[in-house]
């Protein structure tokens, strides 16, 4: 599947582009719109993201992720989903 660029090429165009940058703002769990909004007015503090998982994360005695079995990964892949 392939995406188009949303660019904004007139301000009279400008309710469409604000409506799609606002669905790929909220969509996920980062809701970055509150970023980006040009409304806002309050000053926010910058977004972080939490670590990644490591494969200690969830077996203690494995350093690397090639080393986790099926059920590990199944784990971790869960845990990297939630970060």
């Amino acid at each position: 599947m392939s995406s188009k660029p949303v660019v904004l090429v007139h301000s009279n165009s400008w309710e469409p582009f604000l409506f799609i940058i606002k669905i790929i703002a909220f969509a996920g769990k980062r809701d970055v719109w509150k970023f980006i909004n040009p409304l806002l007015t309050a000053e926010l503090t910058l977004l972080t993201l939490a670590d990644p998982p490591i494969a200690t994360s969830v077996a203690a005695e494995k350093t690397m992720l090639v080393k986790l079995i099926a059920k590990e990964r199944e784990t971790y892949k869960l845990l990297y989903q939630a970060n």
